[in-house]
């Protein structure tokens, strides 16, 4: 499975560079988004819009989305999806994950919404924690 991250107005650095690390140790490939005043000091795609970072991915590839909101959880979006060739994983800003309005403008029949289970509703990891609790899930799925 092909897993392209998309990481959506980063704000600390520090993410993005452990991100794009986990990344490489994984065979995954990171794009991100950069918010207007972001400056940043790693070697990673930077794309202007969530449009153009989705047409980077393989067409009909699926658009897992971790957010608080969503009503499944990390593991059930993970076995629905565990039979795709490729996967496109967006993660959001971290003070402010991904405004509803972009996720609106993405192919609803590709989008697939989860969540972390989390004793507080609305609550929220760091961004690369919640990566890496996903990225687990993914690669026992791969594993087989």
């Amino acid at each position: 499975m092909r897993i392209i991250v998309v990481f959506y107005h980063p704000k600390n650095p520090q993410n993005v560079r452990d991100l794009l690390n986990i990344c490489r140790h994984v065979g995954a490939e990171l794009i991100i988004i950069p918010r207007p005043s972001f400056s940043y000091n790693a070697n990673v795609l930077a794309v202007r819009s969530l449009d153009e970072a989705i047409s980077k991915a393989p067409l009909r590839s699926p658009i897992l989305v971790l957010e608080t909101y969503a009503k499944k959880l990390i593991s059930e979006c993970v076995k629905e999806l565990c039979n795709k060739d490729s996967i496109v994983v967006l993660l959001g800003a971290e003070d402010y994950g991904i405004p509803l309005e972009e996720i609106a403008k993405l192919p609803s029949d590709r989008v697939v919404l989860c969540r972390i289970p989390m004793s507080v509703s609305g609550a929220s990891y760091n961004v690369v924690s919640s990566f890496v609790m996903l990225l687990y899930e993914l690669l026992k799925c791969r594993e087989g």
